[in-house]
């Protein structure tokens, strides 16, 4: 049996079941067309609804649906901010979460959990997109959300005049970093992209966790790769701080501006073969740390200068450029070409302009190739915060 109602333009579907255009309860020409949409609504395997949010379309604070579908022309598609204890948990096929601003949101301690046999696609934004910064997947105040497919596809996309962010992490308070888990082995390949202007971001990580696992990872954004903060510059990385992980055999990072920015106490570690296209491949300051192939194990390829830069405090920023940078290349198909920059306001005090903290080591023939530096991209308004 399926049964159908029609709201106002809304179709609300009852039962996913098979229809056939003969059964007795299909008595008009509105019954075919509905049950033409139900099948065309159905065909990938999962229902549709225009959105998903808690006290709007469900009450419960822990809440399991194996709807996957939610395609919103609206600001944000999925929302959860339940608090405390609280769990969504989206079991489908096929996952397909699309709205202009955010596709997926959640904050307030809140837990989100998306589980597909097949393909998870986040889209947040369009190229028509001139109004709201377009954010695929935003997590804040220690909200956590875990995404599990086999491919996995995180799209923001803006007009030229705004940025674009595939996953924003951020707003960390005491309790409870806001974290992203992306991926699992299982996972064939995650994608994230971020189009928009130079300010746009592949993923933003403020003061949380994100980790991302699979055979092969891409990222590409029209302004920054990878960007890692934790507002802090203290010389001991704290326990707790701000930690971007990939875990891949293969993961390649093509950005316009900023391939990996880790910033003050921000940590950044991939393993696995890397390729880095960027006019500045790397970017650090404030004793962040950044590790590159640590097992040695892996090709790596880096196109891109690597800077130890700040615009100091006036701008909100820390003063310290020293940070930990560890690029491991071995093996002759491994390569960086670039060179080595340090940029700094006029008058920044001296102790903190030093860097000692860049380790390049080079094995079995493995190849550096310095190039000249011929110009800054630095200090473009409004520039890479912490």
């Amino acid at each position: 049996e399926i049964r159908l109602s029609l709201v106002g333009s809304e179709m609300c579907i009852r039962d996913s079941s098979k229809v056939s255009l003969t059964s007795p309860a299909l008595r008009t020409r509105t019954d075919i067309s509905l049950a033409v949409a139900v099948a065309l609504l159905t065909v990938h395997g999962s229902t549709f609804a225009a959105h998903l949010w808690w006290q709007t379309d469900v009450s419960d604070r822990v809440h399991t649906t194996t709807e996957g579908t939610y395609i919103h022309d609206g600001n944000r598609a999925v929302i959860w901010n339940a608090g405390r204890d609280s769990s969504l948990t989206i079991d489908a096929n096929l996952i397909d979460i699309e709205a202009n601003e955010r596709a997926l949101y959640a904050d307030d301690f809140s837990t989100v959990t998306i589980v597909s046999d097949s393909s998870v696609l986040l889209k947040a934004g369009s190229e028509n997109q001139s109004e709201n910064r377009p954010d695929a997947l935003y997590l804040d105040r220690g909200a956590v959300a875990s995404i599990k497919g086999s491919t996995i596809d995180i799209q923001a996309t803006s007009a030229n005049n705004l940025a674009a962010r595939g996953i924003f992490v951020g707003q960390t308070v005491k309790e409870r970093h806001s974290a992203a888990e992306i991926g699992s082995k299982d996972t064939q390949k995650i994608t994230i992209s971020a189009t928009g202007n130079a300010n746009s971001y592949g993923i933003s990580n403020i003061g949380g966790a994100v980790t991302l696992t699979a055979n092969e990872v891409t990222i590409k954004s029209s302004g920054i790769g990878i960007h890692v903060g934790n507002n802090t510059e203290s010389s001991t990385i704290p326990k707790d701080t701000a930690k971007t992980i990939i875990n891949a055999n293969h993961t390649t990072i093509n950005a316009d501006g900023y391939g990996i920015l880790s910033f003050s106490n921000g940590v950044t570690e991939i393993s696995g073969d890397l390729e880095v296209n960027a006019p500045i491949a790397i970017a650090a300051r404030g004793h962040s740390s950044t590790s590159i192939n640590a097992n040695g194990d892996a090709t790596v390829v880096i196109k891109g200068d690597i800077s130890f830069e700040t615009p100091g405090s006036a701008h909100n920023s820390g003063n310290v450029i020293d940070a930990d940078i560890s690029l491991n290349l071995s093996g002759e198909a491994s390569s960086w070409t670039g060179n080595v920059t340090k940029e700094v306001p006029k008058g920044h005090s001296e102790n903190d302009s030093i860097v000692s903290g860049l380790k390049v080591a080079l094995s079995n023939g493995a190849q550096w190739n310095p190039t000249k530096i011929n110009t800054c991209l630095l200090y473009t308004s409004p520039s890479p915060r912490d």
